[in-house]
């Protein structure tokens, strides 16, 4: 009698979540996660490097001439 009676008990819950129906909102709505790379804002703002450029000569049509080291601004 008592194994009847455990066995009701176990099987009445399984029983009621199987035959009644599932409501809406019961429903689970899986969107897939969608990961976007990360993009880094860049600045409009120009860098400017001063940077040394050693003494050279400068050739033209008709003669050459000695430009003496200097810094230029470069990108």
């Amino acid at each position: 009698m008592n194994r009847i009676i455990a066995a009701v008990i176990i099987a009445l819950p399984l029983m009621a979540t199987t035959l009644l129906p599932r409501p809406a909102s019961a429903e689970i709505i899986r969107r897939p996660i969608v990961a976007h790379p990360v993009v880094v804002a860049q600045s409009s703002r120009r860098v400017e490097r001063r940077v040394w450029v050693a003494g050279h000569w400068d050739y033209s049509n008709h003669h050459r001439r000695w430009v003496p080291g200097h810094y230029e601004y470069r990108r």
